[in-house]
């Protein structure tokens, strides 16, 4: 809906801004050059792509504090943990 609004408001598909996750593969659905299944899987991998590179960029830059959270662990004492970082500085 999002893309085909942008589309009928004149945006086209070489605007930086069309550039974001996603758009350039619904774009190419709503063509008819692509099956629904395809966009989605294409989505899909662009996304954990993206992610995997964001990851990799935050692990580079030392100013980055990472908090081990466990699974199960109430938000409470993740807050706690957070909470006594900060008391430090």
């Amino acid at each position: 809906e999002e893309v085909k609004a942008l589309l009928t408001k004149g945006y086209r598909e070489n605007l930086i801004s069309m550039e974001a996750l996603g758009y350039r593969e619904v774009i190419q659905f709503l063509e008819g050059k692509m099956h629904l299944e395809e966009t989605k899987g294409r989505i899909k991998l662009d996304t954990h792509h993206y992610a995997r590179r964001q990851l990799t960029w935050f692990r580079k830059d030392k100013r980055i504090t990472w908090f081990n959270l466990q699974n199960g662990e109430k938000p409470r004492e993740s807050a706690d943990k957070i909470y006594r970082f900060l008391r430090r500085y």
